[in-house]
């Protein structure tokens, strides 16, 4: 519910100017391949934390 709007939010803002997002070849599309994994992983550990404290 929220790793989506993140990206929007957050990420794509930064990586549209530097020309990132549009996902040409090499070290953008590396670059934005990073970025949504780590984002994705983030969310999924933090949602796994609170799934098991609470």
């Amino acid at each position: 519910m929220l790793h989506i709007p993140f990206n929007l939010v957050v990420l794509n803002p930064i990586l549209e100017p530097l020309g990132i997002a549009e996902g040409d070849l090499g070290v953008g599309l590396l670059t934005w391949a990073l970025l949504l994994g780590l984002s994705a992983g983030l969310f999924e550990e933090i949602a796994r934390w609170l799934g098991l404290r609470y």
